[in-house]
């Protein structure tokens, strides 16, 4: 049994955040102008990603993980696509420091 949402995530990088609640089972939402996810992780109001979590596109075409700030990616994250990835920094939703970015078309 896994004790945190950063345990599922798997990285030592994300620290959860003690003011956010837990959802622990896959929950759907829907992101204004994003689409609908299934979410696991912490939330704050309206359901919005905060704190550590888990987000995949409902067609399964999109993974969003790591440390989220109402709603973005913020701190340590991942995406996740069909043809390409990003490992590293995030800033309001957008990569920002160091990372690794890979495309499957070069």
């Amino acid at each position: 049994m896994h004790q945190t949402v950063a345990d599922l995530i798997d990285s030592e990088r994300l620290k959860l955040d003690p003011n956010a609640k837990l959802i622990q089972e896959w929950t759907q939402i829907k992101l204004s102008g994003v689409g609908d996810y299934w979410l696991i992780g912490q939330v704050k109001e309206y359901d919005l990603p905060h704190g550590v979590a888990r987000m995949i596109r409902t067609d399964g075409a999109v993974i969003y993980e790591g440390s989220f700030f109402n709603g973005k990616l913020h701190g340590f994250g991942k995406f996740i696509s069909t043809d390409r990835y990003y490992i590293g920094e995030y800033k309001d939703g957008i990569r920002c420091g160091q990372g690794t970015y890979v495309c499957l078309n070069g």
